[in-house]
């Protein structure tokens, strides 16, 4: 389903001449109030197909800070098609500018691929494991033996210690193309029941996935 107007019709072509124009469409077909109702009125799906510098970028910003001021869902996660667009969001990176303890305390969690710059002679061996989609068997058996594995938290970034209770969930479109069950994973994890999902850049959605399925896990089924 598109955007629909602040009015509730569907939006077709319109022309936008001027700022005021620009600014009076964000605040109304852009807002995150018109993005709720959308959502209400449809299956939970909305599809914002919009030109680059209409203002996609804001209202991302908005969503994820209405959010944290009045949560209309236990859990929100945006996820971009780069760790770089992720970087951009200033949230993003007032999080991950707090000290330890209180990263820990925020209402904020941000997830990030892996730090291979750090792995060393262990890259190599992490990239075998990433390449089968094996990267929770690469945490157990790699980062083990890995020397800065005390100054390291990316191994346990994703573990239910780390999420539990958080609303707010940056990540990278990455661990969806690695597990499709990836925001179930986070929903339990953090304990919500309902869940919002900003896709930016939606890749992820045009690359084609195959998943193997062993046979006794169908014959457990």
């Amino acid at each position: 389903m598109g955007l629909p107007a602040a009015d509730g019709q569907e939006c077709g072509e319109r022309w936008i001449r001027s700022a005021a124009d620009l600014a009076a469409f964000r605040s109304t077909a852009l807002s995150p109030a018109n993005v709720y109702r959308a959502l209400e009125a449809s299956s939970g799906r909305l599809l914002l197909n919009a030109d680059t510098g209409v203002g996609k970028t804001k209202l991302f910003r908005d969503l994820v800070a209405e959010h944290r001021a009045d949560p209309k869902y236990d859990l929100l996660v945006y996820m971009t098609s780069q760790q770089r667009v992720l970087m951009e969001q200033p949230w993003v990176r007032e999080t991950l500018a707090l000290s330890p303890s209180d990263a820990a305390a925020s209402d904020v969690a941000i997830l990030l691929g892996r730090p291979s710059e750090r792995c060393g002679d262990l890259d190599a061996e992490w990239r075998v494991y990433e390449k089968a989609s094996c990267g929770q068997l690469g945490r157990a058996s790699l980062c083990a033996q890995c020397p800065v594995r005390a100054d390291c938290s990316w191994p346990v970034q994703i573990s239910t210690d780390n999420l539990r209770g958080k609303r707010v969930i940056g990540t990278v479109q990455a661990y969806l193309a690695a597990m499709p069950d990836w925001i179930e994973r986070l929903r339990q994890k953090t304990g919500a029941t309902r869940v919002l999902v900003l896709i930016d850049e939606a890749t992820v959605l045009e690359a084609q996935a195959q998943r193997t399925i062993g046979f006794d896990v169908l014959r457990r089924s």
